[in-house]
């Protein structure tokens, strides 16, 4: 007879933040009631993690903040370990002048968080304004200016209040809670004696006041008056001493400054069981904010660069007996995030960790077919690449020792490389031939130039289409007027463009949207097809040329990067055809371990460009957006039959073409089987 190995479970439900947090059961905690016998659903009732022992997990907290060269995974800042937070505290000591602080600002700059360069930048400022001062003096006129700063948004805020009472679409009950809440914000400076607590006041004033309306909108409207009002006083409380201690506002001021850049440690996951692979280092700005992976403005190649980073320290022996902890942490995080944080395995760091700890990313991650050279995307019909193609593209342009090789590494797999990228590559190659003995500098240089007066040109041609477009209807006064505004902005948006700077695709998607969602249906449908899908091409050229930064493309030429990124779009990926995210309220009500949407005759192959664009969006609204991907569906089914008459594929995707094809109907009403080219 087996016998099974009981696990023991979490039966007090105070261990799980996610239960103590819910409003029902926020009071129950603290009244600690043994002989309260709530019961929990069962999602809560986990198994305890056994990634380490307490005193492990207490061994690898103080291996990672004492880690240096580490850089936050949300949002990039390079963190201080433990000693180097203190050395920097001492050497505050040692600022008697201006040009000290300048000195202590610029060699700490990489620290400082890019939510406070804008402070740093004016406390220089005020410091070349009063150079023959002391840093004290400096900063005192800064705090000044700041609190004025404060006082000029707070009241901003109050006509901004004043005009969402007057102006906007909200019921009599709403407009009299607001009115209430004005009358109490506009005099909070009365009855709370220390700025540092204002803003305090203010939020919980406001959340009461946001909880009581009624309008579907009062969440943009907390966030329209919270948002400059929290910002403002963050800033301000750089300046100010929370405990009360007298020092020096020098010393306050850096302190305040780089606390905020220490490495600290929080959860992955509130409701996955605690363990070391559920830890996570960021800085403190991050913890502070709540910001996690589920941010809408996080750059995953910030957490890519910190889990490189964290393999390299795991192989210099810096993590000690907690060596496998990046990929424990790797894996928890593709597990509880949907598969939307999978790191290149092909990073020579992550690599070896992989070989030496002998640990493999979970089973629903693989999709054999990714791994078949020459499979086309089921969408687009490009042939794709898979990870050893490149890795071996990518040895062979960092071998590339001249432009002219790097050009005939392009010109040698021309065949899977995105059609969109042919005219920077020909860009490329007549500025070769025009200027052969010019720099890689100089030649990126021509090629963002390049890109900038093709978005220079688009812009300018969608402003002309929908003045064109729109002559065609009958447009109401309010539709005229969003026409004359939308052009208004992208007149500046175009005014404000330069070579070396992004492209801002959300303004420009934001303003678009604005339009478009004020014009009858016809109009809008015409306008959106003709003035955005252009820009996205255009956008997405710029982008390969002026990168994010990345600790993994140290020391290689910006043509390099260029050349990886281009080659990086034809990566064949999974896509889902059933869109994922629509499984994860049952998964959280259920505690759901298995993925319904990753079952074969739901996955397909396709480019890494195609699966980013078509991202959550409902098959059914993507082929009628891209119909080529009805004959190329085909395609694609075609060639996996072949593959799997050819034995290079398993048994088990025998039936795959014929479900994957019923799925596709399913979920499109289009029968491939009487559908494609003739």
């Amino acid at each position: 007879m087996l016998c099974m190995k009981v696990l023991p479970v979490y039966l007090n439900f105070t261990n799980h933040p996610a239960v103590y947090n819910t409003p029902a059961r926020k009071n129950i905690a603290a009244a600690n009631d043994s002989t309260n016998t709530t019961i929990l659903p069962a999602f809560y009732y986990q198994p305890v993690s056994f990634s380490g022992k307490e005193e492990k997990k207490e061994a690898l907290v103080n291996d990672l903040k004492a880690l240096k060269n580490l850089h936050c995974p949300y949002c990039g800042t390079k963190m201080f370990s433990s000693d180097e937070f203190q050395a920097a505290q001492d050497n505050v000591e040692k600022i008697t002048t201006v040009n000290d602080l300048f000195k202590y600002l610029d060699k700490y700059e990489e620290y400082i968080n890019p939510r406070f360069k804008n402070i740093v930048a004016e406390v220089k400022r005020a410091g070349y304004a009063n150079y023959s001062r002391t840093p004290d003096d400096v900063l005192t006129v800064c705090k000044t200016n700041m609190q004025q700063k404060t006082e000029y948004v707070y009241k901003s805020m109050l006509v901004n209040l004043d005009d969402i009472i007057n102006n906007g679409n909200l019921d009599e009950h709403d407009k009299t809670i607001l009115s209430d809440f004005r009358d109490e914000a506009a005099t909070i400076n009365d009855y709370v004696p220390k700025r540092v607590g204002i803003y305090r006041e203010f939020s919980k004033t406001l959340k009461n006041c946001v909880s009581e309306m009624y309008s579907r909108e009062k969440n943009q409207i907390y966030q329209r008056l919270n948002s400059p009002v929290r910002d403002v006083f963050v800033d301000e409380n750089l300046f100010s001493q929370p405990y009360g201690e007298e020092t020096s506002l020098t010393k306050i001021f850096l302190r305040n400054l780089l606390r905020y850049s220490r490495s600290d440690i929080h959860n992955v996951s509130e409701k996955a069981p605690d363990g070391i692979d559920n830890i996570m280092l960021s800085c403190k700005h991050c913890y502070v904010t709540g910001k996690g992976l589920h941010s809408k403005d996080l750059k995953r190649q910030n957490y890519y660069n910190h889990i490189y980073e964290l393999c390299g320290a795991a192989l210099a022996g810096d993590l000690h007996e907690n060596r496998s902890y990046p990929i424990l942490l790797q894996n928890n995080v593709i597990k509880n995030y949907n598969n939307r944080f999978v790191p290149d395995n092909f990073q020579p760091d992550l690599r070896a960790l992989l070989k030496t700890t002998g640990i493999k990313p979970p089973k629903y991650v693989t999709f054999p077919l990714t791994d078949v050279p020459g499979i086309c995307c089921a969408s687009c019909g490009q042939k794709t690449i898979t990870h050893d193609q490149k890795a071996k593209i990518f040895t062979e342009i960092n071998d590339a020792e001249t432009m002219p090789d790097l050009l005939g590494v392009l010109h040698k797999y021309h065949d899977v490389i995105k059609p969109k990228y042919n005219i920077l590559i020909q860009e490329f190659e007549n500025n070769l031939h025009r200027h052969s003995f010019d720099t890689e500098s100089n030649m990126v240089k021509l090629l963002k130039v390049f890109v900038y007066k093709n978005l220079q040109d688009t812009l300018t041609e969608n402003m002309r289409k929908v003045e064109d477009i729109t002559d065609n209807y009958n447009l109401q006064p309010s539709e005229s007027a969003a026409v004359r505004k939308f052009i208004s902005k992208a007149n500046a948006i175009s005014l404000n463009m330069n070579p070396d700077t992004v492209f801002p695709l959300d303004d420009y998607h934001d303003i678009l949207s604005e339009l478009v969602g004020k014009l009858s249906r016809n109009a809008r449908r015409e306008i959106w097809e003709a003035c955005y899908q252009n820009i996205v091409e255009d956008y997405s050229r710029q982008i390969v040329l002026i990168p994010p930064e990345s600790l993994s493309y140290k020391g290689k030429s910006d043509l390099k990067v260029m050349a990886e990124y281009i080659f990086t779009h034809s990566q064949a990926t999974v896509d889902h055809l059933d869109p994922k995210y629509k499984y994860n309220a049952e998964r959280k009500n259920n505690n759901r371990k298995g993925f319904p949407e990753n079952k074969n005759q739901n996955l397909v192959v396709m480019c890494k460009d195609c699966n980013n664009s078509k991202s959550s969006t409902e098959l059914r609204r993507w082929v009628q957006k891209h119909p080529e991907m009805i004959r190329n569906m085909e395609k694609y089914i075609m060639q996996v039959k072949q593959l799997r008459k050819d034995r290079i594929i398993g048994q088990k995707f025998e039936f795959y073409p014929y479900e994957v094809a019923a799925q596709f109907t399913r979920l499109t009403g289009i029968d491939l089987s009487t559908t494609g080219s003739k």
